[in-house]
């Protein structure tokens, strides 16, 4: 047994002096005189032995009694292992998980409001003296600084869910640096949480010896989840007026299969669209619906699931363009192929321009150029398509059997893409790359049983880290046409050209599909929403820094743009549709969704956690674990007696009042 402040123990010493009156009585005796004194001296044998007994009692039972006072002062415990001292402070660190999975629940209500409860619990086994220090996922600014006791019971209660998530090793660290400014050698660490999706590695961390770590685990009896994982369009181009189709990837993350689930489509706020579904692990929905609005459609996909509910909900923004504008460039004879294919489609605004007579004015709003088999470029021209490529546009380039060669390099080397090597013959398209955006959608299933061009002869494209794929290639992995991503444009080149000295390209039916759909993923690969988390987007706008904001009904702010992104950082919080402006014109309309990280009940592996940190690095409690406040307190301090010193001082001053009345 141990003493928390033993210097009250020189209070016994005060002891002394009753023992002392007790062993002296000086006490004056009175004589009195009586005729006969026989009677009275057997009476005074027998009072004196009964009152000796009740002096002795009352005095053992106050003794005892300042006894227990003194050692309540004292303060003494039971050391738990390994314990040497007790500590007279502590810093305290709490960490309440307010991510979204706290929003389940168990039978005490949300595991949010349960882990509040702790933390008050935790709280509560520390004195008024001790420093403490709160952090959520906010990160806020409370987290960097040491409040008072009551404070810290106060800023519980303003904690509400963010769709933020921390990983473990991040919160562990922003405890330490909070307790950084207290004073006290003992530091506690508390993580309150259901421990979902937490990395358990924690071997980078080095913890003192003078820190503990504690861990609250906060259990929940649901463990079924449906949530919307994401979308895309069946096609790249969406028309106007016409039916387009949107895939909806839903996810169970439960054991239990369901079944007639519904998900419903909202276009700018008015519901089109309804589809049913049976789902097992996962599911693809798709939703059938016509766009009658041309420039910027906003919507939203919409479930019914329970108690998890940030993930029902999906926000998708897309733009329907009028028209897609391409521009053909010919050396002496504009090619009847593309004429042909362009010809009488209202969705598409095509031009031709001889390459001594170009319009750069009116070329330069075209979303995609096409260099029909040129024999060289004047250095005006590759200024023009370097500058194209680079804020957006695309670029489709079919070789001259005749190219010289020094003015193709010339453009290859300002785009920094592949370069035409020599001219072969005798190669077969072999294959077609089905993952391609630009055959996505064209071929109803996979096979290598095609019919696909014939080619007489062909210019090898050199290889590099640029290149991102090939769409065709020959019998030898060599590529057809290759696609290259410049800054914010795309390139595409062509191994062979259009003309029958190539091969029939020009007049296959894959030539159809092929240019069409690289003419309408010219207008940029929609991006139908964005993850909340993320610092950037893409500035697919080419927007300016200034007058730029983005906003929605009820906030606004100036991002940072900068290297063709826009900075967002953690400015935007909530999922919806933002819009972005400049100088009040409408760029486009942003979506953003919440991350579908705490959708997955991923539980943590409380095995795995590296305990060779240090010996008491970590505790662990649960659910089951009944008043958490004493069992902290038995934890840091030892088992405390002085509680039970109070009980015997109250009991001994009882018989001290029984003896004074009955004896």
């Amino acid at each position: 047994m141990k003493f928390l402040y033993p210097q009250f123990l020189y209070a016994l010493f005060a002891l002394a002096i009753p023992i002392i009156i007790h062993l002296f009585n000086f006490k004056k005796y009175k004589t009195f005189y009586f005729s006969d004194i026989s009677f009275l001296k057997s009476l005074k044998e027998k009072t004196k032995s009964q009152s000796q007994l009740r002096h002795l009692l009352i005095f053992l039972s106050r003794a005892f009694a300042f006894i227990f006072i003194v050692l309540a002062f004292a303060q003494p415990y039971i050391p738990k292992q390994n314990q040497q001292i007790k500590v007279k402070k502590h810093a305290v660190s709490v960490f309440i998980d307010n991510s979204f999975s706290m929003n389940n629940i168990n039978k005490q209500g949300s595991l949010l409001d349960e882990a509040k409860l702790k933390a008050i619990e935790v709280i509560n086994a520390y004195s008024e003296s001790d420093d403490f220090n709160l952090l959520d996922n906010h990160f806020k600014g409370i987290s960097n600084r040491i409040v008072t006791k009551e404070d810290s019971k106060k800023e519980i209660n303003q904690i509400a869910s963010s769709s933020t998530h921390r990983e473990l090793e991040l919160i562990i660290k922003k405890q330490i640096d909070g307790l950084k400014s207290s004073d006290a050698i003992k530091k506690d660490l508390y993580i309150i949480s259901d421990f979902n999706n937490f990395k358990n590695d924690l071997s980078t961390l080095a913890i003192d010896s003078n820190i503990s770590i504690n861990f609250i685990k906060i259990e929940s009896d649901n463990k079924n989840n449906l949530f919307i994982d994401s979308c895309w369009f069946d096609s790249p181009i969406l028309h106007l007026n016409k039916e387009l189709t949107l895939n909806v990837r839903i996810k169970n993350d439960g054991k239990e299969s369901l079944k007639n689930q519904s998900i419903k489509l909202f276009i700018d706020k008015q519901q089109i669209a309804i589809s049913n579904f049976d789902i097992d692990d996962q599911t693809i929905v798709p939703i059938n619906f016509i766009a009658n609005k041309k420039g910027w459609n906003t919507g939203q996909l919409k479930i019914e699931d329970f108690p998890i509910t940030f993930d029902n909900n999906f926000f998708v923004s897309f733009q329907i363009k009028q028209k897609i504008s391409v521009g053909s460039i010919y050396e002496l004879e504009e090619n009847k192929s593309l004429k042909n294919l362009f010809y009488g489609d209202d969705f598409f605004k095509y031009s031709s321009f001889r390459k001594n007579q170009i319009r750069y004015n009116e070329l330069k709003n075209y979303d995609l150029i096409v260099l029909d088999e040129l024999n060289n470029f004047t250095t005006g021209l590759i200024q023009f398509l370097n500058s194209h490529v680079r804020n957006g546009g695309s670029l489709l380039v079919f070789p001259s059997k005749d190219l010289e060669s020094s003015s193709y390099q010339k453009l290859s080397n300002d785009l920094k893409i592949d370069k035409y090597g020599k001219f072969n013959f005798g190669q077969e398209i072999t294959s077609v790359n089905f993952e391609h955006p630009v055959f996505y959608g064209v071929f109803e299933k996979k096979t290598t049983k095609l019919n696909l061009p014939k080619v007489k002869g062909f210019f090898e494209i050199g290889s590099s880290k640029s290149s991102i794929d090939a769409i065709m290639s020959y019998s030898d992995e060599k590529a057809v046409i290759k696609l290259f991503s410049v800054e914010k444009g795309k390139v595409y080149l062509s191994s062979i050209g259009l003309n029958k000295s190539f091969g029939n390209l020009s007049k296959h039916a894959l030539f159809v599909p092929l240019i069409y759909n690289i003419s309408a993923l010219s207008s940029g690969n929609q991006i139908l929403s964005h993850e909340l988390g993320n610092k950037r987007v893409e500035n697919t706008e080419n927007i300016t820094q200034q007058n730029t904001t983005i906003s929605n009904e009820d906030f606004q702010f100036i991002p940072e743009i900068q290297n063709q992104q826009i900075w967002i950082y953690d400015q935007i919080k909530d999922a919806g549709i933002y819009e972005l402006k400049n100088n009040d014109s409408l760029y486009s309309k942003l979506a953003f969704n919440y991350d579908r990280k705490e959708s997955i009940f991923k539980s943590f592996d409380f095995d795995k956690i590296n305990k060779g940190l240090n010996e008491n690095a970590f505790i662990i409690f649960d659910n089951k674990t009944e008043n958490l406040t004493a069992k902290i307190e038995s934890i840091k301090d030892g088992f405390s007696l002085w509680t039970i010193c109070i009980i015997i001082t109250i009991f001994l001053l009882a018989i001290e009042t029984l003896l004074l009345k009955l004896l």
